[in-house]
């Protein structure tokens, strides 16, 4: 990725925003109260987003 240094990866990646969801998201993903169903987030996007800012930043190292 042109441009963008290790910190900066390391400082504006939400990596840490998606690992904390894909946990919440393994331990919950979607329920229902009275007939309305919430889903936090589809787990492959998730996951998705972990290895697209992983990797970004070990390219930087």
């Amino acid at each position: 990725m042109a441009g963008i240094t290790l910190a900066q990866a390391q400082a504006q990646a939400p990596l840490d925003a998606y690992l904390a969801a894909e946990v919440a998201v393994l331990g919950s993903q979607s329920y229902e109260i009275a007939g309305r169903k919430l889903t936090r987030a589809h787990l492959d996007f998730i996951q998705e987003g972990i290895t697209i800012w992983s990797n970004r930043v070990g390219r930087e190292l």
